[in-house]
């Protein structure tokens, strides 16, 4: 398990942010009776208010004395202030002596010196003798979004000699504090928030609400659905859950910028206790809002409650009508399925098996006449538990004596011997009507059973139309043995009419087992290796190698063993995905696409991914594209006679003619090969190019030089990679003429 980001970041914010506000009430403390006891609190809003732009409201406050009596003649005060975003629209006045500062009037500080007001603030005035409280209610007005505050304190005078404020005694409320008002004096803090995200953590069994804590109950291992909606856009979400009382748990979501909405998350939990789950929503720096709700994790151990409605005993049933069986089942945590059973001589037929419980279903009554006939009906529950109650009494199907049907199962062989989970077992048996009647359609099973003729693991089931009577056939069928098998040894069990769709003569002979038992053993970890044709073989290795525009790539994918699917993605520089190759059902081995690579330039990841039964594997290889560079090469001449150049260059086209003076050359940086250019000049050029410093030779090759050369070659380098190879130029002599001197 991680750390629980949602819980730590709740801690840190709530502990820097928020803790302050959601203190309580404060408790009066005990004083001698001279001496004045200041209390002040916000009746109904101690500490958050949630209300939009424009929006009014009022706040209560009661102020009281809980000690002696002041000579305060009037001037013991309340004291409020706004940020910016809030105004005071109105107040229930205590004297005419109350007043209210707009920002930048003059205002007393703590150390005696007037300074401008820089927010809002009113001060109430009145007298208040031992025991009093008085009651100011103050309205509001909301002017900005975003959150905002109401400071507020209360201060009782006492006056030592007349009026004099020099010797004056003061006593406050709060007398210390974290947070201090315009004026200096600690006080007591309101949170007013807007734009708040509304969010609402709930769980599919309960706790929808703002602070609902019951989320339910959930069974060990049972998967618990989780949602999270936001009243509006935020800029994360997170979803975590952790047991209480512990310092641990795990983010279940986690996005970036969301819009309003319901997000979704699911997840089991394998140990009994009590979990909070944990929903925060962060709008932007200053704005966030969460909520939380509980579950309880048990372990089932009882059983689902069943009653068998009907038939009850006393019925008489026609071979063909529908009858409507009926139930009541129940359990703590849901009855998932039902199966029902008709019983006769000692005899049990399966009816229908995994219904949901409805409470009923509607039976076609067989043509198998009885006299003792009895419904059992069983339900089961998400742990495991079962219950089941049969009918009361005994009910009766009449009809007339036709001939029946015996279906049986024999020779029933297996291979191979030892099997693996996932792996695949070819089963043979042999499927015989011994009766004196035809079969209609029926359904074939086959199991692995930990005990001769157990039928604990379906392996799969066959439809057939029907057998006749005398009747017999082989049947040969693989299967693949499921990954929830556990190792061990176990007999392989055919099931004839495994659903009682066929009335028979005897019904007791309608499963056969293997004389000897297959071994399944611990299924083989899915692996899987990518990489190119330069590299990144091995599981872990990333380094796939370089390639430019236009050069082929080969990509491969191992898988050992069996795999149900395979699928190569490419996700590109600029986040498009790509699937490259896409496999159903494929044995062990390796598989390779290829491909031209194209725009655009960067790194690339491949990533392949394959699943075999509940297992899932994947890796990953990374390789680099980069740009084609240009080099532009211009031959001039000084006759009108043939001049053939030869140009050796890295290259990736193939050998071309060009009529023309100048071309444009490519080069992948990874691999050299060198190709001829040959062109044909036949221009008259009436002056040369005097080149002023000569093109240096590349990659250690020299250029070598005519004696007497016929023309003038300058070679123009332009555009070239620090990584393109040498370019190589040469003229051939076609006429002796003295002074001709070629350089390259």
């Amino acid at each position: 398990m991680v750390k629980d980001w949602s819980r730590a970041l709740l801690f840190l914010l709530l502990l820097a942010l928020l803790l302050p506000l959601f203190l309580p009430a404060p408790i009066p403390k005990v004083h001698a009776q001279s001496e004045p006891v200041p209390s002040i609190y916000a009746v109904d809003n101690c500490c958050l208010i949630i209300k939009n732009q424009g929006e009014t409201f009022t706040v209560t406050f009661k102020a009281s004395n809980n000690g002696g009596s002041p000579n305060d003649r009037g001037w013991s005060h309340v004291t409020i202030s706004v940020s910016d975003g809030l105004e005071i629209v109105g107040w229930t006045r205590w004297s005419d002596r109350d007043r209210k500062y707009g920002i930048g009037e003059l205002i007393w500080y703590r150390n005696e010196r007037q300074i401008p007001a820089q927010n809002e603030m009113l001060e109430a005035y009145g007298s208040f003798p031992a025991g009093a409280t008085r009651e100011l209610t103050v309205t509001f007005r909301v002017k900005s979004p975003g959150w905002q505050w109401i400071k507020y304190r209360f201060t009782i005078v006492h006056f030592t000699q007349d009026e004099d404020w020099n010797t004056a005694l003061y006593y406050r409320d709060p007398s210390s504090e974290a947070y201090t008002d315009q004026q200096g004096w600690p006080i007591y803090r309101i949170i007013v928030g807007q734009n708040r995200a509304l969010v609402d953590v709930e769980t599919s069994a309960g706790g929808r609400g703002w602070w609902n804590d019951n989320g339910g109950r959930f069974l060990i291992g049972m998967e618990i659905r989780i949602y999270c909606s936001v009243g509006v856009d935020v800029s994360r979400l997170r979803i975590a859950i952790g047991k209480v009382g512990s310092q641990e748990g795990v983010t279940l979501l986690d996005r970036g910028p969301s819009p309003a909405g319901r997000y979704q998350a699911s997840y089991s939990i394998g140990e009994e206790g009590r979990y909070v789950i944990l929903c925060i929503a962060i709008i932007d720096r200053r704005n966030f809002d969460w909520d939380e709700t509980y579950i309880e994790v048990v372990r089932d151990t009882t059983p689902p409650t069943v009653r068998v409605i009907a038939p009850n005993g006393g019925e008489r049933l026609t071979p063909g009508s529908v009858f409507r069986i009926r139930w009541e089942a129940s359990d703590d945590f849901g009855v998932t399925r039902v199966r029902i059973w008709l019983h006769h001589a000692g005899i049990a037929w399966m009816i229908a098996d995994n219904l949901p419980n409805t409470g009923y279903y509607d039976w076609t009554v067989p043509d198998r006449p009885c006299s003792d006939c009895r419904i059992m009906v069983i339900a089961w529950d998400a742990a495991g538990n079962s219950g089941e109650d049969i009918s009361d009494g005994t009910f009766e199907i009449v009809g007339a004596t036709v001939p029946l049907p015996d279906l049986t199962v024999r020779d029933v062989s297996f291979s191979p011997q030892t099997v693996s989970q996932g792996g695949s077992i070819t089963v043979s048996w042999t499927e015989a009507n011994i009766g004196s009647g035809n079969a209609g359609p029926y359904r074939v099973g086959v199991y692995l059973g930990v005990s001769e003729y157990g039928r604990d693991y379906l392996l799969g089931s066959l439809n057939r139309d029907g057998l006749v009577a005398g009747g017999s056939r082989s049947a040969t069928q693989t299967f693949t043995i499921p990954s929830n098998v556990p190792p061990g040894i176990y007999y392989v069990t055919v099931f004839i009419d495994s659903q009682g769709d066929v009335s028979e003569s005897n019904e007791g002979n309608n499963v056969g087992s293997s004389t000897n038992r297959v071994t399944v053993t611990q299924q083989q970890q899915l692996e899987v290796d990518v990489w190119t044709n330069k590299g990144g073989q091995g599981r872990g290795n990333i380094n796939g190698g370089q390639y430019s525009i236009g050069e082929s790539i080969t990509l491969f994918c191992f898988v050992n063993i069996n795999v149900d699917s395979l699928r190569i993605r490419v996700i590109k520089p600029d986040g498009t995905e790509v699937t490259a190759l896409e496999r159903g059902p494929s044995p062990p081995g390796t598989y390779q696409t290829s491909a031209t690579i194209g725009e655009p330039a960067g790194e690339r990841r491949v990533i392949c991914e394959a699943r075999s039964g509940g297992q899932t594997s994947s890796d990953e290889v990374r390789f680099t594209v980069q740009q084609r560079a240009t080099a532009t090469v211009t031959v001039y001449t000084t006759t009108t006679r043939t001049v053939t150049s030869t140009l050796h260059a890295t290259a990736t086209t193939e050998t071309t003619t060009y009529t023309t003076t100048t071309w444009t050359l490519y080069t992948t940086f990874t691999r050299t090969w060198y190709t001829t250019v040959t062109t044909t000049v036949t221009t008259t050029i009436t002056s040369w190019t005097t080149a002023t410093s000569w093109v240096p030779v590349f990659s250690g090759r020299s250029v070598s030089n005519e004696r007497s050369g016929e023309g003038l070659v300058v070679l123009s380098l332009a555009a070239l990679s620090p990584l393109a190879s040498a370019y190589i130029l040469r003229t051939r002599r076609r006429s002796r003429n003295s002074g001709g001197v070629m350089r390259g």
